[in-house]
């Protein structure tokens, strides 16, 4: 994952009260500066939510 994206889960985490470590990440840009996040139940297939991440706005 790129740095922004990276950010973007630390961001989530954050803002969910959420345990990085519990989930598995796939990241996309839909947009410039703007990151899908999909969090994955650890160890399954199991999508557990879906953020967006804007890294110029920080939100």
């Amino acid at each position: 994952m790129s740095s922004s994206a990276q950010t973007a889960v630390s961001e989530i985490a954050a803002a969910t009260g959420g345990d990085i470590s519990d989930y598995d990440y796939t990241a996309s840009e839909p947009h410039t500066d703007v990151y899908e996040i999909k969090c994955y139940v650890s160890g399954t297939n199991d999508l557990a939510d879906t953020y967006r991440y804007d890294d110029v706005n920080d939100i």
